[in-house]
C-alpha cells in the first residue's frame, strides 16, 4: 500500500517499506517492536506493571493514530484489525499502529462501504461490520473501544479459562455496566 504514510517528527514514514524482521524502515530510523498484548512473550514482567498514567498515555496515542488515519492521512484508512497484537510500543512506551493488511483506502467524502468480505478479529469487529459489511470508521472505533477495555482492565479480550460468564471482555463489562444501572 504505497499510499499508506504516517507523519513523525515532521517527516513522511512510508509504512509499506516497514521491515518487521528488523525494525528498521529504508531511512534507517528505528520503528516500535514491542507488542502491548498482555500476552505477547515481550517484557513478560513489565506487562502488569503499567501504571495508570502509562496505559492513559497508551490509549491517547492509539486514538491520535486512528484520527490521522481517519482524518489527516492524504486517503482516509479504515485499518479493520485494530487489537492488542496490532499495537506496537516503542521503548519509551509510545504506541503505534501496526499491520495494515486488511487495512481498507476510504474514498471521497463517504460515511461508509457496503462490502461483502468481512476481514478482522472476533471480538473487536462492530456488530453493523460483523454481521452486516458496513464499514465506516466507526468500525476502527468500536474496535479501539475494546482495546480501551483491555488496556483499562489489564486482561485479554477472549480468555476462555474464565468461564463462559466472564469469558467475552465485553459481555463481562456489560453485565456490570447493567448492574449497577439497574440494581443500585
Amino acid at each position: 500500500m504505497s499510499h499508506n504514510k504516517h507523519q513523525s517528527n515532521g517527516e513522511d514514514v512510508d509504512l509499506s517499506n516497514f521491515d518487521p524482521s528488523s525494525g528498521l524502515i529504508p531511512n534507517g530510523q528505528e520503528v516500535a517492536v514491542k507488542k502491548l498484548s498482555v500476552y505477547s512473550r515481550q517484557d513478560k514482567e513489565k506487562s502488569t506493571v503499567l501504571n495508570w498514567a502509562t496505559r492513559y498515555r497508551i490509549i491517547i496515542g492509539i486514538a491520535r493514530g486512528l484520527l490521522y488515519l481517519h482524518e489527516e492521512a492524504p486517503e482516509r484508512i479504515i485499518h479493520r484489525d485494530i487489537k492488542a497484537s496490532n499495537i506496537l510500543l516503542d521503548d519509551q512506551l509510545n504506541p503505534k499502529i501496526s499491520d495494515f493488511g486488511l487495512a481498507r483506502l476510504f474514498p471521497g467524502e463517504g460515511t461508509h462501504l457496503d462490502t461483502l468480505k468481512i476481514s478482522g478479529t472476533y471480538g473487536y469487529m462492530a456488530p453493523e461490520y460483523a454481521m452486516q459489511g458496513y464499514l465506516s470508521v466507526k468500525s476502527d472505533v468500536f474496535s479501539f473501544g475494546v482495546v480501551t477495555l483491555e488496556i483499562v482492565s489489564g486482561r485479554k479480550n477472549i480468555v476462555e479459562q474464565l468461564g463462559a460468564e466472564k469469558a467475552d471482555l465485553l459481555s463481562y463489562v456489560s453485565s456490570f455496566y447493567f448492574n449497577i444501572m439497574f440494581f443500585h
